[in-house]
């Protein structure tokens, strides 16, 4: 069953990052990044998936493009 699971994920399928792995991407820390969270700013997209807090990737490289400098 579990091999027929993984076979029916598409390649596609997003990539969510845990709060630990968002930090180190971003390179802050994760408690900067629970203060994200609770006070609604920058703002950041997140999903709860029972009780564990998940980015998708998508939304953290959005993030990145909407906060770039070009100069």
């Amino acid at each position: 069953m579990k091999t027929q699971l993984s076979q029916n994920i598409s390649n596609d399928a997003p990539i969510l990052f845990s709060s630990e792995q968002t930090a180190q991407y971003l390179n802050i820390s994760t408690r900067t990044l629970a203060n994200w969270r609770c006070v609604g700013h920058p703002h950041l997209e997140y999903t709860r998936v029972g009780r564990h807090i998940r980015y998708y990737k998508a939304a953290i490289d959005a993030y990145l493009a909407r906060n770039t400098v070009k100069g």
